[in-house]
């Protein structure tokens, strides 16, 4: 029917036709539009099947009694569904025809045959590598591993390359008022997630975090 190949897909109904019936395909001496498909047989599941009000009795049919066939197989589905379990990465869309299966990875971050190979560097010192100028990236530090891309900044210096990784803590924040109310807690949520922070630091040379404390009459002490 043209339509992509689907182990859930079923047909119901009535089929009017001649005295002769092909199911799949048509012999080389016919021809006309009912007998240009591809499929160079039928692929599926015939179940209550009935001609001129009469049931076809399928064991018939395998003794050779009815009409003729190959690989029938009785009481039985053959079907594969190539989509279960999905052999696609990172998100990808399964769709099969009745051969094969492919993978769509549109908008994954992921190229390949089963959205297995990462589209973005690895590093900062990657970009450097390439020749790119500080700016905003996505890297992708264990690759074609599970973890996702993360946004980090990328500034290229003349010894060495920093991996700036953002999060929504860059602006004052008081943690206590004057009037005596409790200290209130700060939170800092990264662009990346902890899993992707910590295999960025895995992969560098030397990790800082800076804070910047302002006080007003305050009392510091070092524990």
């Amino acid at each position: 029917d043209g339509e992509a190949a689907s182990v859930a897909h079923s047909l119901h109904g009535q089929i009017d036709s001649g005295e002769t019936y092909y199911l799949g395909g048509c012999p080389d001496s016919s021809s006309g539009p009912g007998c240009g498909g591809p499929l160079a047989g039928f692929q599926g599941c015939l179940r209550l099947i009935s001609i001129g009000d009469q049931a076809v009795d399928p064991i018939m049919v395998q003794q050779g009694s009815l009409g003729t066939f190959r690989d029938l197989q009785i009481d039985t589905c053959g079907l594969t569904d190539r989509c279960l379990p999905s052999y696609c990465e990172h998100g990808g869309e399964c769709s099969q025809s009745w051969d094969t299966f492919s993978c769509d990875c549109t908008h994954t971050g992921y190229t390949g045959a089963t959205c297995h190979s990462s589209l973005f560097a690895q590093s900062c010192d990657a970009h450097r590598h390439r020749g790119d100028s500080s700016g905003f990236y996505y890297i992708d530090s264990d690759g074609s591993g599970p973890l996702g891309p993360a946004l980090v900044y990328c500034n290229m210096t003349e010894d060495t390359t920093w991996t700036s990784v953002q999060h929504n803590g860059s602006q004052l924040a008081k943690v206590k008022s004057s009037n005596g109310e409790s200290p209130q807690p700060v939170f800092f949520k990264y662009t990346a997630s902890p899993d992707q922070l910590q295999a960025i630091m895995d992969g560098a040379d030397d990790c800082r975090q800076e804070l910047v404390l302002r006080c007003k009459k305050s009392r510091l002490s070092a524990g």
